[in-house]
C-alpha cells in the first residue's frame, strides 16, 4: 500500500507547559489517502487499475482511567476485562461536522445481520465431498446383485 497523505492532528486544552502532555489531549483526527488498497478484495476492480481510498478517524477522549503498569500486563493478556466503550461526547468539544454526522448516520443505520442473512452464498466456493472407497464399492456390489 503507498501512502499519498498521512496527516495527523492532535488538539490539547488547557496546555501548561511548551510541550502538551498526554493528559491535555482531547481529540486526534487522522486523514489518510491511498493507492493500491482493495486489490485483494472479492471481484472489486481490477488488478492492473490504480484504486484510491481516502480514509478519516477522529478519536475523542472522554474519560481518563491510569493503570499501573502490571495492571495493563494483565489487561494485555486477558481480553475478556475490556469494557464495552460508547460513543459519547463531553461537553465543550466542537461539533462534529456535517459530513461527519452523515457518515455516522449511514454507518448505524446499516442492518449488518440482515446483509448477512439476505447474501446469496457463491456456488463456486462449495465443494463436493468425494465418497469413500467402501460406499462406492457398496453401491458396485448392489448393482451387480440387482442386476
Amino acid at each position: 500500500v503507498d501512502f499519498d497523505r498521512f496527516d495527523v492532528s492532535f488538539k490539547y486544552i488547557d496546555v501548561g507547559s511548551e510541550h502538551p502532555e498526554a493528559s491535555e489531549l482531547v481529540s486526534m483526527t487522522a486523514d489518510i489517502s491511498t493507492i493500491g488498497r482493495g486489490h485483494q478484495m472479492f471481484r472489486f476492480g481490477h488488478t492492473f487499475q490504480d484504486i484510491y481510498v481516502t480514509t478519516r478517524a477522529e478519536l475523542y477522549v472522554v474519560d481518563r482511567e491510569y493503570l499501573s503498569v502490571r495492571e495493563a500486563k494483565k489487561w494485555q493478556k486477558n481480553t475478556s476485562l475490556a469494557q464495552d466503550w460508547t460513543a459519547t461526547r463531553p461537553p465543550g468539544l466542537p461539533e462534529l461536522s456535517a459530513e461527519t454526522l452523515r457518515l455516522i448516520a449511514r454507518v448505524d443505520s446499516i442492518d449488518h445481520e440482515a446483509l448477512r442473512l439476505n447474501l446469496e452464498p457463491s456456488q463456486r466456493l462449495v465443494r463436493t465431498i468425494p465418497k469413500p472407497p467402501k460406499q462406492t464399492f457398496l453401491q458396485y456390489l448392489k448393482s451387480l446383485v440387482v442386476h
